[in-house]
């Protein structure tokens, strides 16, 4: 009924995209600081300062290696770290370990 309402009205009768959770607004909204500005700050209790609390150690090594710096609640990305700022993405994006497939669309690197 709907799809026949909106054809009659002139309108397009689909829907694309997906409509997204407040916690997947919120993981992107710190994935595009990082990715856009290289740096990103949040509030304790929030799921990205999950993530960090969860892959402390990963990031621990990245920091030792100059990639980045971890200063209270906040995540500042180096001139190296720039090389590998999907990496370190990924490792805030809880919606990645979801991922079934072997392969993600594409590398890294």
């Amino acid at each position: 009924g709907e799809y026949k309402a909106k054809v009659n009205a002139g309108e397009i009768p689909i829907f694309r995209g997906h409509i997204l959770a407040e916690e997947e607004l919120e993981i992107r909204r710190h994935i595009l600081n990082l990715m856009c500005h290289f740096q990103t700050s949040w509030k304790p209790g929030e799921l990205i300062d999950q993530q960090i609390n969860q892959h402390i150690q990963k990031l621990t090594v990245m920091e030792e290696e100059g990639l980045l710096q971890l200063q209270g609640n906040t995540l500042l990305i180096s001139d190296l770290g720039k090389v590998f700022i999907r990496n370190i993405c990924m490792l805030i994006d809880p919606f990645i370990a979801k991922e079934t497939r072997k392969e993600l669309f594409s590398k890294t690197i």
